[in-house]
């Protein structure tokens, strides 16, 4: 996996968690906006995506941490192709988490990373060294669970099975190697589907979702559409194939501007051939 499939993998996980927030970001700024995109408007940022959607180096402050230290390891980070950091709170630092010290050197990298068009974001570190005794409230009492399904045992019962949602992906058989991941867009569902296992894994999956079914290709950038889906009620069956540790984005949804797309293939009756529409 080279340095621009990663780039696009990370926006399309980016992407994945977009929810709207009322609070408008500053005017220079638009980019901390969370919103919930469509899928024209994904698609049209795919084959490039901005830095806030890029590729992100984990940058830990450990040891000695200074403006030249800063300068150092932004160059570095720009050179291996990173869109961005996140800030890890690390160990050994002069400057204790979260004290003037540190917000200081903060800045510095803040203002290094526009220079070198970067995005900085921060991880929550440990209990930050300015804050005395007790981080969070005591636990008061067990809240009140009387509407929830409740059995004595561990064992998936049909009541505990019919309580739960309709499951947005079906596999035909089980797979345990494969993970997924499933977000709503404005217009469409995203499924990121990922292999983790040593061997390569071919399944049919039925993905809740209504429209043409499409491939976005993280190594190209390339969107195309996803052949033999199947409609089937408010669910599309595709298969799905990967290979070891391979990941894959399908997107269920909205016609995108320019795109013909014909109706997916309808199940016939048993017995009879399927056709193309």
């Amino acid at each position: 996996m080279n340095s621009k499939t990663v780039f696009r993998l990370n926006f399309s996980l980016a992407v994945l968690a977009t929810f709207s927030l009322s609070t408008a970001p500053a005017a220079d700024r638009p980019w901390l906006a969370i919103g919930n995109p469509s899928a024209a408007e994904v698609a049209a940022q795919f084959p490039a995506p901005p830095p806030e959607n890029g590729m992100i180096l984990w940058w830990g402050w450990d040891g000695p941490v200074n403006q030249e230290v800063i300068k150092r390891d932004l160059d570095r980070i720009k050179a291996m192709g990173f869109a961005g950091v996140m800030i890890e709170a690390g160990k050994g630092m002069e400057a204790k988490y979260l004290s003037p010290a540190w917000f200081e050197l903060f800045k510095v990298a803040v203002e290094q990373a526009r220079e070198r068009n970067k995005r900085v974001w921060v991880e929550k570190g440990g209990t930050p060294a300015m804050v005395v005794g007790k981080t969070f409230l005591r636990a008061g009492a067990a809240p009140d669970l009387t509407w929830a399904v409740v059995e004595p045992g561990d064992e998936l019962t049909p009541r505990v099975l019919a309580a739960l949602p309709k499951p947005d992906v079906v596999f035909d058989q089980p797979c345990t190697a494969v993970k997924y991941v499933h977000r709503h867009w404005r217009d469409a569902d995203l499924y990121f589907f990922f292999n983790e296992g040593t061997e390569p894994q071919s399944r049919s999956a039925v993905l809740a979702g209504t429209g043409p079914a499409r491939l976005w290709d993280t190594a190209s950038g390339g969107i195309e559409m996803l052949a033999g889906a199947v409609a089937e009620g408010n669910s599309v069956r595709v298969s799905l194939a990967l290979n070891k540790y391979e990941a894959k984005f399908i997107v269920v949804g909205a016609v995108l501007p320019g795109e013909a797309v014909k109706p997916l293939r309808q199940p016939q009756p048993f017995g009879m051939p399927q056709t193309e529409r």
